[in-house]
């Protein structure tokens, strides 16, 4: 519940806001699934969200339509790059190479071996 919210000029006293899951109908509406309490989503997908103000004495209490959105997902990029660093072995040859995936918060990277037998 969050307090001292200014609506219209006047100040509520109290609010909740509630997130829900979605899907879209064959219209491209979005349909309200279920709760996920106060915590907003974080994850690529379909969700709504209501907020409902608690009555006082010159304020009916009352709740918003709820309003659909979309997490859309983050795009990420691959680069693989073989490293000059053969290492050649009495039975076959192997070859490094390092792999970067970026994403929108950052990146990771690894190295990978192939190996290749004669």
């Amino acid at each position: 519940i969050i307090s001292g919210v200014t609506l219209n000029g006047e100040t509520t006293e109290n609010y909740t806001v509630e997130y829900f899951t979605a899907t879209k109908n064959e219209d491209g509406n979005y349909v309200k699934g279920t709760s996920l309490g106060e915590t907003a989503p974080v994850n690529a997908g379909d969700y709504m969200v209501e907020v409902t103000v608690a009555g006082d004495e010159n304020h009916t209490a009352t709740t918003t339509t709820a309003q659909g959105f979309t997490i859309k997902k983050a795009s990420i990029a691959i680069e693989l790059a073989t490293l000059n660093e053969h290492l050649v072995y009495n039975d076959g040859m192997a070859f490094i190479s390092h792999v970067k995936i970026k994403e929108e918060k950052g990146f990771f990277s690894f190295l990978l071996l192939f190996y290749v037998l004669k």
